[in-house]
């Protein structure tokens, strides 16, 4: 997926502690965590497949689902009418979450 997306180095992706991951999300740009949560997703789907059913999916059809999936969510993003007519209903803004306080303070 490197040579479709810019991820993390593979440095940042070492278990450093309890919250290494929101970490690793915390610190790339907004695209490249979406992406990282996607293979994160795809990986635990292709496990559930491999152990529950005993399906594998090759990397292939995962690289091309994930890119395609990718294309889908920007496209929608920016309001893209698809082939079939399908698009946005309502104007679509990511909101920032506050910080919440603190239970010690």
């Amino acid at each position: 997926m490197r040579t479709c997306w810019p991820l993390p180095e593979e440095r940042h992706l070492r278990l450093t502690g309890p919250e290494w991951l929101l970490n690793v999300i915390d610190l790339a740009e907004a695209d490249a965590a979406g992406q990282l949560i996607l293979i994160l997703w795809c990986s635990w789907f292709i496990r559930n497949s491999w152990v529950h059913e005993g399906r594998w999916i090759n990397g292939s059809a995962s690289i091309n689902f994930l890119t395609s999936y990718w294309d889908n969510l920007v496209a929608i993003r920016r309001g893209v009418v698809d082939e079939k007519g399908k698009c946005p209903v309502g104007d679509i803004r990511v909101r920032s979450i506050a910080k919440l306080p603190n239970a010690d303070e």
